[in-house]
């Protein structure tokens, strides 16, 4: 893992097909200092990006499936 987690879990969703949201990027701006670390764990426990949402943002989802 990086200096920059957050970029590594950008990384991460980018590699699976998906991409931060806007309410991602502002949800992550400023992560609570495990949440990077929870997120990660879970997707290694086999959730998808695409269960990740958040509360701050009604409920609007972290990542989106990239499209071509």
């Amino acid at each position: 893992m990086s200096e920059f987690p957050a970029s590594d879990l950008i990384e991460r969703a980018a590699q699976a097909g998906f991409r931060m949201t806007t309410a991602g990027r502002q949800a992550l701006a400023h992560p609570a200092d495990d949440q990077i670390a929870e997120i990660n764990a879970a997707l290694d426990q086999g959730v998808t990006f695409d269960q990740f949402s958040t509360a701050e943002w009604d409920g609007e989802p972290l990542f989106e499936e990239m499209t071509r």
